[in-house]
């Protein structure tokens, strides 16, 4: 799949999805444009979201972990 493909993919599932995310979510990107779409969605559904641009070495602190890279 391309990288675009992927992309919209999870941008899709995340806007149109119907149950509630947990509370704290890591956004690992390289776009900055996509990470700050997403981040709005995330952080406008009620969750703590922090950005990476690197996998930081723990990851077992969050609920979720969006890699759109």
């Amino acid at each position: 799949m391309s990288k675009t493909l992927v992309k919209t993919f999870f941008l899709l599932v995340l806007f149109f999805s119907n149950y509630s995310f947990a509370d704290t979510a890591l956004l690992i990107y390289d776009d900055t444009s996509t990470r700050d779409n997403v981040k709005g969605r995330l952080e406008a559904a009620g969750h703590t979201v922090t950005t990476a641009t690197v996998i930081p070495g723990v990851v077992n602190t969050y609920d979720q972990v969006w890699d759109i890279r």
